[in-house]
C-alpha cells in the first residue's frame, strides 16, 4: 500500500494509534516499508490495536497497481481475526492485454485463450484466486471502476457471482448490488 499523504501513523505505537483514533475517529497505520510503500504493523502492535478499534481494515493482497491479481498459494496473508473479506477487482482491466491488466498472470495464463480481458474472464480469475477463501470467510466481491467499464457491463459481470457482489466506483463514491444480496453488517 502506498504511504498515506495525510492521517498516517507510521511506525507508531498502539498508544499513538489509539490517540489518533480518539481524536479523529480513524487512523491509517502501518510500518514504513520503503520511500513509497507502507507495510503491516508489527504483530504485537496489531494485536493491541485490534483489541480497542471498532473496525480494522487490512489491505492483505496488493496488485502492483494492476486492476486484477492472481495470488500465489500463500496469499493473501490474512490476520487470524479476519471475519469479513472484500475481494476487489478493477474493471479497467476489460479489453486490456492480460499482461498489463493482471499481476501474476503467468500463474493462470493456461486458463484463458484470449489476449485481452473480457467480461467472461472476471469471475473465473477471481474464483481461481480467492474462491477457497469465499468458502471459509464471510464477505463480498466489489467490482470497482464501473464508471470506466460501464454500469451495465458491471451488472452483467456481477450476475456471475454466487457470493454477494457489488459494483461501483470508489472515485465517484457510488455502488450498486445484485437484487436480493444483503450487505447489511453491524459493527
Amino acid at each position: 500500500m502506498s504511504l498515506p499523504e495525510k492521517d498516517g501513523v507510521l511506525d507508531g505505537t498502539a498508544k499513538e494509534i489509539k490517540e489518533k483514533l480518539e481524536r479523529d475517529g480513524f487512523a491509517v497505520a502501518g510500518s514504513v516499508f520503503s520511500e513509497e510503500k507502507m507495510g503491516s504493523l508489527p504483530k504485537a502492535v496489531f494485536d493491541e490495536v485490534f483489541s480497542f478499534a471498532d473496525v480494522v481494515l487490512v489491505e492483505a493482497d496488493g496488485s502492483k497497481r494492476m486492476p486484477l491479481k492472481m495470488p500465489r498459494q500463500d496469499e493473501p496473508v490474512l490476520p487470524e481475526e479476519c471475519d469479513f473479506l472484500v475481494t476487489v477487482a478493477g474493471l479497467s482491466a476489460l479489453e486490456q492485454p492480460w499482461e498489463q491488466a493482471c499481476h501474476r498472470f503467468a500463474l493462470v495464463s493456461s486458463m484463458f485463450s484470449g489476449k485481452t480481458v473480457t467480461e467472461g474472464d472476471i469471475f473465473p480469475i477471481l474464483q481461481a484466486g480467492y474462491g477457497t477463501l469465499w468458502d471459509k470467510i464471510q464477505g463480498c466481491v466489489f467490482l470497482n471502476q464501473a464508471d470506466v467499464a460501464g454500469w451495465d457491463r458491471a451488472e452483467r459481470i456481477a450476475a456471475d457471482f454466487s457470493v454477494p457482489c457489488l459494483w461501483g466506483s470508489l472515485r465517484q463514491k457510488q455502488y450498486h448490488r445484485k437484487e436480493g444480496d444483503s450487505h447489511e453488517r453491524s459493527i
